[in-house]
């Protein structure tokens, strides 16, 4: 189902011109990063014992919310 998702954003993002394409692509590395050091965090608050463990919905949050983030500091940059 994940693969069929990824499969469906690529070919909407591949539909998009040059700029949007570009806005998307910084918004998604700004995603990956921030999850990453997100999840890396909550590990060291997980080892803690300060939050629960870590699932995959948590990680899925972090994703979207970055990439929003990603996507209003891109589309920002760019006006």
């Amino acid at each position: 189902a994940s693969l069929v998702l990824v499969g469906v954003i690529v070919r909407r993002i591949r539909r998009l011109d040059d700029f949007l394409r570009h806005v998307h692509l910084e918004a998604v590395a700004i995603a990956f990063l921030l999850t990453g050091l997100a999840v890396f965090v909550y590990g060291y608050l997980q080892k803690a014992q300060a939050v629960r463990p870590l699932n995959v919905g948590i990680v899925w949050i972090f994703m979207a919310l970055f990439y929003g983030i990603g996507y209003v500091i891109a589309a920002r940059h760019y006006r």
